[in-house]
């Protein structure tokens, strides 16, 4: 809609394009004055003379309404649509387009690299005859759509193409219903087959004697043609759909109505108009649309660009060989009806509701009308139940559900010329080429792409389109952005403002954006590039790393991308990396053993400034999963043009049952029916997009990296992750639907539902109608719903598979260290408090080392008991704690500031006071033995601050650049004093609650405000990791032994503590004895340290004998056991790396001397040695 500003009328509607407005009168008649007697444009009576020429009549007549629709409405008809071609790779996708078009054959056609854009321009005779040319570059835009507009209006078209649109809007609904009925049929007639099965197999049981008779029939395999009821429906009154071009979700749609004036004066629309050569435009037609044509790359490489286009304001050709499907080699066959069933599913996911129609190639060489028959059934009866089936076009004129085309013929043959002619009337059919597009939006492309053709620019910076905009009519940025939304809409132009630093540049060719991104996402073997030579030359490992593994080096990029303004490079990495095209990526450090030796000397323990110097812009390297091998360990014989799930398939088979795994399953909708399903079941129901493996590996990766310890195994199909004592392994499992996550660590669970939730929330944030479930493999046929197993774990209730009963005990044997412990562990040693959104992955990388340290650490939900009170468990949690740890980064800080405006309860926050006050009602109490609490445990609060660093890089509320401007303490601080002062009720009460109903405490009088409780917490000895440069691996193992150190503290004073509470209560009770009684039974001793005779058992005799005979078992034994060193190679090994220190053994209570003569005396000896 365009809206009333500056005294232009809001529109509903153009006149003759309401489907209740009436024809237009005949060209004969004289048409009406403008009312409005001050337009700028005046209203010309044509001239005298044009009755006695025609052509001149209707030329003056078309130059009229031209101006009666700026004068009245200031819009006018889009007349825009997209034609995108997609489809296997090499299955003449790029021929039928120039079929289309009249070229000539080309039997050497190049593979399409990415996509290919090009404009042509559809001539409406009437909505049965059109005629296709390629689109003249110098016609201006806007004149273009209001010639077409007037054309439209004068012969009656407009009204034609309303009525086709409520038809197939009408057809459209009615093949939906119809879609919906014959998948509840197909439901019912399986539950009806499966009752019949079952009643047959008692019957079998119950009369053994009886055998049935067999019987035999055939069904002809008839294919129906899309339901009739859609035509009867498009004339019945309560169908009648009324045009409403502001209905679109999109934003750009709906933000049509910010418009003004057109920019242009009355005299030089005028001039305009008059200048306008209607005789290229009109031609014999009666209206004209715009079609932008896109032929995407049919290798699976270019899947991942396809979120770029994909959309429902587009017709689709999926163009498939037919010499393929009826190809002897049965592989080929089943990878072309593959590569059918992905490209509607994508289509359903990317553009629901958009029309399909269906080419079949080759048809040279398949010829016959049986075959295309046969195949024509085979179509239907396949990929009916495809959600995405009833968008697609029936070829009514010749009875199928494809149209067989001959691409040597060109436009010679038939075919193509019907299918020509249906393409055209589905486009004129849809909504949006006849919604309405404000004039100066038009003047605004004609300016831009007068631009892009005549200085050569790909793009402009906002403020320069800006600054043109003004002279349109575009007066504040918001008209423009809204204008440039429009545009994107259309792929006329792309602008990306929900990506940081991309909002300052539009790109006016679409081409180049594809063009720029496939020089690093491509297939090297079958797409070279000019630059390929001179980025060889930077050096042969680069680029093999680039080709062979999907690393890309930035002196790589910058060779690649030679011609790409410095300031736009690090923006369009990050609209590659908010598509999932690419992430930042860190390889591991590995372990210099000479460097360790060299620290571990020097003292200074992890820290090594040497290694942030790999840090520098010109080292940086990216992951670009797209191109990774298709298999980690059968690359060779897989090729690249064939889908991921293909491959998968082959080599990654469901295995059945096994320890710490588990599976995502994706489908279009929920296929859940009982607490388990059959593998066959749950692979038909499912549905993987194309490159969804790829985005979850980056995804994953981007949270994971940091914490890697050596190199990761990387494919389209297969990653291994490697987090010091722990392995990821994710897969892609077709035959399951999903993607396989088995994690080898002491403690899984944890780690496998944070990875769960990362692989979730990637797919969500790609795919938001795929829908996932949690399943956990039981058997080479059937897999269990994670959350029913959960719940008979909870209820401790027998559970029913097939026709096996599993006991509670059943299932932990089985899933044991899938399952939470019941209710609450009795202890942790450390809480850790995060945002999910700003630090899961840090969080990720962390809980491996904790957990070689031998550290119970509580993360979130995925340590309790589902059905537990989500908000009292954590808190309780808390208590239990030995040491509680709140990440503290300034995109954790920066969401608080939503409570100045709105208030709730902030989970996060609620976790930071409970840990104040617990941590004041400890040292209130430390002294008072009676009023110390059973519930609480809680002897220290460290928060680990943290940098830019470690800011999630799919956190899209808040960007690392403005993440980083707090990269120091004080900054941070400075952000903290500017939160909100005001005490969030909501998260108050629920600490209330929690201090009242599972501690009986009384509330605080007063609790600390947002401001306070954040600069309480950085007022509290932390640990500090703001080094945005330094080595993050180096960081990560810091913090974790910080946090050991911190816990061992912690125990010491717990167990003192303990010591001295129990001499005091004998003593007590000794005292109080003796007032009644003689005895004289000594208090029990406090607490020692283990006996060697106990806790010397647990080393190997090796390493027994060895601290014996450097006198220092008794001094260092419980040290040892405490790190859980049990052997002398584990302890030579661990002092040789740096990772046993003075320090660390200082920190867990060994004397200073004792200390140094163990860790000179390990490094005298030599691994596997026992001569020292």
């Amino acid at each position: 809609m365009v809206a009333q500003k500056r005294n232009f009328h809001a529109i509903t509607s153009i006149q003759g394009l309401d489907p209740d407005s009436k024809p237009q009168q005949q060209p004969q008649q004289q048409p009406k004055k403008t009312e409005d007697a001050s337009a700028p444009i005046s209203s010309v009576e044509p001239k005298q003379e044009a009755a006695q020429d025609p052509e001149q009549g209707r030329r003056e007549r078309l130059q009229q309404h031209m101006r009666e629709i700026i004068v009245r409405f200031n819009a006018t008809m889009a007349g825009r649509a997209k034609l995108i071609f997609i489809g296997q790779g090499r299955a003449g996708k790029t021929s039928t387009f120039h079929s289309l078009m009249g070229h000539n054959f080309n039997e050497h056609e190049h593979s399409t690299p990415g996509a290919a854009t090009t404009d042509l321009a559809v001539i409406v005779e009437s909505m049965d005859i059109h005629n296709w040319q390629e689109l003249d570059a110098e016609i201006s835009e806007l004149m273009r759509s209001l010639c077409g507009t007037a054309l439209a209006q004068e012969s009656g078209v407009d009204l034609q193409m309303k009525q086709a649109m409520m038809k197939a809007r009408a057809n459209f609904e009615s093949r939906i219903a119809q879609h919906k009925q014959q998948q509840r049929q197909k439901e019912a007639e399986k539950a009806k087959k499966a009752t019949a099965a079952k009643l047959k197999q008692k019957q079998l049981q119950n009369s053994k004697e009886t055998q049935p008779q067999p019987s035999s029939h055939t069904s002809t395999s008839t294919v129906p043609k899309p339901s009739k009821t859609s035509q009867m429906s498009a004339s019945a009154p309560k169908k009648q759909a009324t045009v409403n071009p502001s209905s679109h979700s999109d934003a750009a749609a709906r933000d049509n109505s910010t418009t003004a004036a057109t920019g242009m004066s009355a005299e030089e629309m005028e001039k305009a108009i008059k200048e306008f050569n209607v005789d290229a435009v009109m031609g014999e037609g009666k209206a004209r649309v715009t079609f932008k044509v896109f032929d995407l790359g049919g290798q699976s490489t270019f899947y991942i660009f396809h979120p770029f286009f994909l959309t429902k304001y587009a017709v689709y050709l999926l163009v498939f060989s037919m010499e393929d499907l009826l190809h002897q080699d049965e592989s080929k066959r089943t990878e072309t009806w593959e590569f059918m069933e992905h490209w509607l599913s994508s289509l359903h996911l990317h553009a629901k509701g958009a029309p399909v129609h269906i080419v079949g190639t080759f048809a040279d060489v398949i010829s016959k009308r049986k075959q295309h028959e046969h195949i024509s059934r085979d179509i239907y009866s396949r990929l009916r139940h495809n959600p995405a089936f009833p968008g697609v076009i029936h070829n009514d004129k010749h009875g199928l559900w494809f149209w067989p085309i001959d691409n040597t013929k060109s436009i010679n043959d038939p075919m193509i010329q019907d299918l020509r002619q249906t393409i055209s009337s589905t486009a004129l059919a849809q909504e949006y080429v006849s919604q309405e597009v404000a004039v100066p939006y038009l003047h605004l492309y004609d300016k831009l792409n007068a631009i892009a053709r005549d200085e050569k620019r790909p793009l402009l910076t906002f403020d320069e389109v800006a600054e043109i905009a003004r002279t349109c009519g575009l007066r504040t940025h918001d008209e423009t952005r809204a204008c440039l939304q429009f545009l994107h809409l259309y792929s006329m132009a792309l602008y990306y403002d929900h990506v940081p630093g991309m909002e300052d540049y539009v790109i006016l060719s679409p081409q180049w954006a594809v063009d720029t991104m496939t020089r690093v996402i491509r297939n090297f073997d079958l797409h070279r590039d000019v630059r390929d030579r001179e980025a060889r030359a930077v050096g042969a490992q680069l680029w093999d790393d680039l080709v062979d593994r999907g690393i890309l080096h930035r002196r790589l990029l910058d060779v690649l991308w030679n011609d790409v303004d410095s300031n736009l490079v690090d923006p369009f990495l990050r609209l590659m990396m908010n598509y999932g095209l690419c992430i930042d990526y860190s390889p591991p450090k590995l372990v210099d053993s000479s460097r360790a030796l060299a620290r571990t000397n020097s003292g200074h323990g992890d820290n090594d400034a040497s290694q942030s110097k790999g840090n520098s812009p010109e080292q940086q390297q990216y992951l670009v999963p797209a191109i990774l091998p298709m298999t980690i360990r059968h690359s060779s014989t897989m090729e690249s043009v064939t889908l991921s799930t293909t491959a998968a398939q082959q080599v990654n088979p469901y295995a059945g049952h096994e320890e710490k795994t588990a599976y995502v399953a994706f489908s279009l909708k929920q296929f859940k029916k009982a607490a388990s399903v059959r593998v066959e079941d749950a692979q038909n129901a499912s549905f993987l997009p194309e490159g969804l493996f790829t985005i979850v590996l980056a995804y994953v990766m981007a949270h994971a990296q940091h914490g890697a310890s050596q190199e990761a195994k990387l494919s389209r199909t297969h990653a291994v992750c490697f987090m010091e004592s722990t392995k990821l392994e994710l897969q892609l499992v077709p035959a399951v639907g999903g993607i396989k996550m088995k994690i080898t660590s002491a403690q899984p669970r944890a780690m496998l539902h944070m990875l769960h939730k990362m692989i979730s929330e990637a797919a969500r944030e790609r795919y938001p109608e795929l829908k996932s479930s949690l399943l956990l493999p039981y058997d080479d046929k059937t897999l269990l719903f994670f959350e029913d197993v959960l719940h008979h774990h909870k209820s401790k209730q027998d559970m029913w598979v097939d026709e096996q009963l599993l006991s509670p005990d059943d299932l932990v044997t089985k899933y044991g260290p899938l399952l939470p412990v019941l209710g609450l562990q009795d202890k942790y040693d450390v809480f850790i408090s995060y945002r999910q959104r700003a630090s899961s992955g840090l969080v990720m990388a962390l809980h491996p080392r904790l957990e070689q340290r031998n550290l119970i650490a509580f993360l979130d939900a995925n340590n309790l008991e589902t059905g537990l009170n989500f908000k009292l468990s954590f808190m309780t949690a808390i208590g239990l704690s030995l040491v509680a740890c709140p990440i503290v980064s300034a995109a954790t800080i920066m969401q608080t500031r939503q409570l100045q405006h709105s208030d709730y309860c902030d989970n996060v926050l609620l976790e930071w006071m409970t840990m104040l006050a617990l941590r004041e009602y400890q040292r209130a109490h430390e002294e008072d033995e009676k009023e110390q609490h059973a519930k609480i445990r809680l002897h220290r609060v460290v928060p680990v601050v943290v940098g830019s660093a470690w800011h999630n890089v799919n956190d899209n509320s808040v960007s690392r650049t403005e993440v980083s401007e707090y990269d120091s303490l004080e900054r941070l601080k400075r952000l903290a004093k500017s939160l909100p002062d005001v005490v969030s009720k909501e998260t108050a009460a629920a600490l209330d609650q929690y201090l009242s109903q599972v501690l009986r405490l009384p509330p605080p009088q007063q609790h600390k405000s947002v401001r306070e409780t954040v600069l309480s917490l950085l007022d509290i000895d932390a640990v500090v990791a703001l080094d945005a440069t330094g080595d993050c691996t180096s960081q990560l193992r810091d913090i974790a032994e910080k946090v050991r150190q911190v816990v061992v503290s912690a125990r010491s004073e717990e167990q003192a503590g303990s010591g001295a509470a129990t001499a005091r209560q004998s003593t007590q009770s000794s005292s109080s004895s003796s007032t009644t009684t003689t005895a004289t039974t000594p208090a029990p001793p406090p607490p020692t340290t283990p006996s060697p005779s106990s806790a010397s058992s647990l080393f190997e005799p090796e390493l027994l004998q060895w601290l014996d005979r450097h006198s220092l078992l008794p001094h260092v034994e419980p040290a040892l056991l405490e790190h859980g060193i049990d052997s002398l190679d584990v302890l030579v090994g661990l002092v040789q790396m740096g990772e046993l220190t003075m320090q660390t053994l200082r920190a867990s209570g060994v004397a200073m001397g004792h200390a140094l003569k163990l860790v000179q005396q390990a490094k005298k000896c030599e691994l596997g040695s026992t001569a020292a």
